[in-house]
Parts: C-alpha cells; structure tokens; sequence
C-alpha cells in the first residue's frame, strides 16, 4: 500500500530494526515494546497492530489496533494469519480512506519504514481535534510518543 502500512520483520536498508528490536528486545531496542503483546505493524500515521499475549483484553492471539490518539486497543478480530491477509488483500482503502489526503501515496512512497507523518491538529469549536496541514516526516518512535500520551488537563 505504498509503504502505508509496514509488516514488521527481520528488518532491512530501509527500516532500522526488526520484529525483536521494535518489540524492545535485544542489545539494541528500537521500540521499548508494549507489556502483554506483541507488535507486528504499524501505518504511516503512527496506528499500531499488536497481537495480544494476555495484556489486551480479548482473546489471545488475537491482533488489536491502537488508532493514534483514541488510547484503547480495538479487536481486529483476526489472527495474525488473517492481518497478513487483510494488508495483502483487503480493503486498506476503506480502512483507512478518510484518513488519506489527496498525493499521499507519492509523500508515503519516499519514506523510510522507520519514519511516519505527523499531522498537526487544531482544535474545532466544538472541542474536536481535527488534522490540518502541515503533515511532518519523524520517526516512528516520537511519532509514537506524541500521539499514545493521553492529553493532559
């Protein structure tokens, strides 16, 4: 899907890390990991794939999604076998479509796996956040820091 979304595995030139590492395992951790799962994926704007290994709530082996800012895990209701299916041949439009602006595959497409963007959000009248432009590369880690800390009051 253009890079959109990435399957973690035993890493490459264009994503620093692996499956261990982005689980926060190893010499070198990219990802200090996430207690009771295990990550196996996560998109461009910061969403993560876990399977649950007993810290989610649900069954385990299933595979949860963290969209960035909701801050609960959301049951796929697939193994890791169906997720695998789902970004091959499911339908990553409609999943993620309204989320899509107008040229992102050629922004998404020159990234690395171990970058995302960022989209800076402003606040409506009525007290929703909604994504504005300027949308910024960073790394996946402080993509991750700065849309799963909970906003404080």
């Amino acid at each position: 899907d253009w890079g959109w979304l990435r399957i973690l595995g035993s890493g490459n030139v264009r994503m620093r890390g692996d499956l261990a590492s982005w689980n926060g395992l190893g010499p070198q951790p990219t990802f200090p990991g996430i207690p009771g799962a295990t990550l196996v994926a996560h998109d461009v704007l910061g969403g993560l794939f876990a399977i649950n290994d007993g810290g989610l709530p649900g069954d385990l082996g299933g595979v949860h999604h963290l969209v960035p800012g909701r801050f609960e895990w959301v049951s796929l209701e697939v193994t890791y076998a169906g997720l695998l299916e789902w970004a091959l041949t499911g339908d990553l439009e409609g999943f993620y479509g309204r989320n899509r602006w107008s040229g992102w595959q050629r922004d998404v497409l020159v990234l690395m796996g171990d970058q995302g963007i960022h989209r800076v959000a402003a606040e409506r009248p009525t007290g929703r956040c909604r994504p504005i432009s300027p949308r910024h590369v960073v790394q996946m880690t402080e993509l991750f820091s700065l849309l799963q800390e909970p906003p404080r009051l």
